[in-house]
């Protein structure tokens, strides 16, 4: 099985919260995107600018490097933004893995009081409209409720990928 599951959307959809629990259920890896930005977008995102396609580039290929070293005969989770087809098609080319996009949504107001209340992120909640105003609707991904849940959201990731779970 070479599924690459991506667990996307803004910041504050719930996308570490989530693909942590998917990997606990399923006991398959997951990888944190933000753990792999080079310290350049960590500092450039904490001083509230958002990334240019450029400065994503480090790492996208850190990202692709890090999905290429795990097994390849079993399902990798992934979470990270993947806002533009930019970021998608790059991903997307990077792997020989089936990707399957899961698109956590929810309204832009809900997403703000959940970035207000949390104190430790590097993302700061003035760069939200950023990332709403950078997002991209996939067209191919799976569109998850975000305001759902936790357990919700992991009830349906468990019914839709049951094909993948063994």
């Amino acid at each position: 099985m070479q599924n690459l599951m991506i667990i996307m959307g803004v910041s504050g959809c719930g996308k570490s919260t989530i693909s942590q629990a998917f990997g606990t259920q399923t006991g398959w890896p997951v990888l944190e995107g933000d753990a792999y930005h080079p310290q350049s977008n960590v500092e450039k995102m904490a001083g509230g600018a958002p990334l240019t396609d450029q400065d994503r580039a480090a790492w996208l290929d850190a990202l692709n490097q890090a999905i290429s070293t795990l097994p390849q005969n079993a399902p990798v989770i992934l979470a990270c933004s993947a806002l533009t087809p930019y970021v998608r098609d790059r991903l997307q080319s990077g792997t020989e893995r089936t990707c399957h996009w899961i698109w956590l949504d929810a309204p832009q107001n809900l997403i703000q009081t959940r970035i207000d209340a949390r104190k430790d992120h590097f993302m700061p909640p003035a760069l939200l409209q950023s990332q709403f105003n950078a997002l991209t609707a996939p067209a191919d991904a799976l569109r998850i409720d975000a305001a759902q849940s936790p357990q919700a959201i992991i009830t349906d990731l468990l019914s839709a990928f049951s094909e993948h779970i063994s």
